[in-house]
């Protein structure tokens, strides 16, 4: 008798420590799958398990859930079942019930952590992330498509104003430029750089201003804008200036990015490459700034032969 006592008391024991150790191995899931899941808005649950018998032929039945960043137990009973088909209810307005992992009897959470409620519910959470995935990539395709679009339009506004300012090395040197962003974007920055002090160059070579002491691209563009009234409205032209202040922020950056990611001074295995967004992104600024001065020069120089003649 007192043998079957004592082993009824370390059973007994035995489970109370298995039970802390699996209740710590749920509470673990929890909190991996919250802080995994946080910011995503996402709900999933598991398949579902009898949980408890009520009756000769009665239970209440579950399901694992998570949602709002927390395993919650979902639960129903056959009675429910039964009174909602009486009274002709629609599954999607039938009422369950939750409890927290914490709040629910220990026998429920055993039930719903066996290998198939586990792995359904950690195989929906993958489902649904990857549903979210996709409708996050649709709209980044979406998004680029459209801002590809406008990056387009500046390049073809770009093309036309060299076309007709008759410049065909500077048009190859600006298509050379656009036509490697995808290919190679380190190239298509050097190119860009290079693009755009050829312009500079051009500007004060057709206003008859000398070259800057100093030939890097942020001296270069300072130079052509005071080469160039930018507005014949004497206000408007200080805002202007101002307003390439920004301006010649933008070309020293374009010349840093040159430097650091073009190909002008070479590269070393294991050096950070380019992405095509920086080439694309350097291009589109090139492309604004210098179709602005090409047709301020022109402007300017009209004005120049109306007024000799």
């Amino acid at each position: 008798m007192s043998s079957l006592i004592e082993k009824i008391k370390n059973r007994s024991e035995n489970i109370k420590n298995q039970r802390n150790t699996f209740v710590t191995k749920l509470e673990e899931l929890n909190n991996i799958l919250s802080e995994s899941l946080s910011e995503i808005d996402l709900w999933a649950q598991s398949a579902k398990e009898t949980l408890q018998m009520i009756g000769p032929d009665d239970w209440i039945y579950g399901h694992l859930s998570f949602s709002d960043g927390k395993l919650e137990v979902v639960y129903r009973s056959t009675e429910d079942d039964f009174h909602d088909s009486l009274n002709q209810i629609p599954d999607e307005y039938q009422i369950v019930q939750s409890k927290s992992i914490k709040s629910c009897p220990i026998e429920w959470l055993e039930k719903l952590s066996t290998e198939k409620p586990i792995n359904s519910l950690l195989s929906n959470i993958e489902k649904s992330l990857a549903s979210i995935e996709s409708d996050t990539m649709g709209s980044i395709d979406s998004l680029t498509k459209a801002l590809n679009s406008q990056s387009e339009e500046i390049a073809n506004e770009t093309t036309n104003e060299l076309k007709n300012s008759n410049t065909d090395e500077l048009l190859r040197a600006w298509l050379k430029a656009r036509n490697s962003i995808q290919l190679d974007p380190a190239d298509s920055i050097t190119r860009t750089s290079s693009y755009l002090e050829t312009v500079c160059r051009l500007v004060l070579k057709e206003t008859n201003k000398p070259l800057p002491n100093k030939k890097d691209i942020t001296s270069l563009i300072g130079a052509a804008v005071t080469a160039l009234d930018l507005s014949d409205n004497s206000e408007a032209n200080n805002d202007m200036k101002q307003l390439f202040g920004g301006v010649k922020s933008i070309f020293s950056a374009i010349g840093s990015m040159r430097t650091h990611f073009g190909t002008a001074h070479g590269f070393t295995p294991g050096d950070y490459v380019a992405p095509e967004h920086y080439a694309r992104l350097v291009n589109d600024a090139a492309a604004t700034v210098s179709t602005y001065l090409l047709r301020r020069m022109k402007q300017k120089l009209n004005t120049t032969i109306k007024s000799d003649s």
